[in-house]
């Protein structure tokens, strides 16, 4: 098969998802509420997601696939790209379509299986409010998230192998994936962890 440009070895195999799976990927990642790097002016900050939802297929988008809502009151916007490349034409039109379709987003985020080019990332990075992520910057989210057990049952489709490469101890039992999401995520719901029986401290003489 032909592999997106750009693949890494140790990145998510997202290009074999499809388009639909991509997306609640992406989705299912944002409502674990990860924490994001991105600029405010001169600084940089960090915002918590707190949820997002997946703008269905077939309805007017306008420009953007996912919703989120931020700290401070911010909204998120993501394109997610499921593609083997994606060449400056494809970013230029991308980056046109999210702003005037939701003008008021206080950040954008593409998201792509692919690598870009030095132009393309010129692009985004040349707009404050843009960020790119690739296969291997969205497996860096996944791994970061707290707790830990959140980023492996999210992994977990992708097999148990994957878990225990990007996972210190990811041998350890999980609910199924489709289980885990089958609630809704808020603070609310129940957390989902690893317990060993913990042995008492011997006394030494």
């Amino acid at each position: 098969p032909v592999l997106p440009t750009g693949f890494a070895n140790s990145a998510l195999p997202l290009h074999e998802l499809d388009d639909g799976e991509f997306v609640q990927f992406c989705t299912d990642l944002l409502n674990l509420q990860p924490m994001i790097w991105c600029s405010r002016g001169r600084a940089l900050v960090a915002r918590r997601i707190f949820g997002a939802q997946r703008l269905l297929s077939g309805t007017n988008q306008h420009g953007g696939d996912i919703r989120a809502d931020a700290e401070q009151g911010e909204v998120w916007m993501f394109q997610c790209k499921q593609v083997k490349q994606f060449h400056p034409s494809d970013t230029r039109k991308a980056i046109e379509r999210a702003e005037h379709g939701w003008p008021h987003a206080d950040q954008y985020v593409l998201l792509t299986t692919c690598g870009l080019s030095t132009k393309s990332q010129a692009l985004v990075h040349g707009r404050t409010k843009w960020l790119w992520w690739d296969a291997s910057r969205i497996t860096s989210e996944v791994q970061k998230l707290e707790p830990r057990e959140r980023g492996m049952n999210l992994v977990q489709r992708f097999g148990k192998e994957w878990v225990r490469r990007l996972f210190v101890w990811g041998d350890q039992p999980l609910l199924p994936w489709a289980e885990f999401f089958a609630d809704d995520v808020s603070p609310e719901r129940r957390h989902f962890h690893h317990r060993t029986n913990c042995q008492p401290r011997r006394e030494t003489l």
